[in-house]
């Protein structure tokens, strides 16, 4: 992956982490289950994939990568690692 494309999944990474951040926030102020801050059709990760032209067989891993990502597991420059190194291992194969 280059280092423009690393770059742009950096930013939209660090926003869904605030989206999702200020999500739950919300939702325990409100007092309330679901707080819809995006729009219910638009995943800007599902965006971001498609425009990186990320297989398709390889999507699950990333979604998991972003989930310890948002947990505090991992951090941002590890879950974009892991994220070109799904993308390595299809060309590779």
């Amino acid at each position: 992956m280059d280092s423009q494309k690393k770059r742009m999944m950096t930013i939209i990474l660090r926003m869904i982490k605030e989206v999702y951040q200020t999500t739950v926030q919300l939702e325990d102020v409100l007092h309330c289950g679901s707080v819809q801050i995006l729009a219910r059709d638009f995943d800007p990760m599902n965006e971001l994939l498609e425009a990186v032209e990320y297989p398709q067989e390889k999507t699950d891993l990333v979604y998991e990568l972003i989930q310890v990502y948002l947990d505090g597991e991992m951090t941002l420059d590890e879950v974009v690692l892991g994220i070109e190194n799904g993308l390595k291992e299809t060309t590779t194969v």
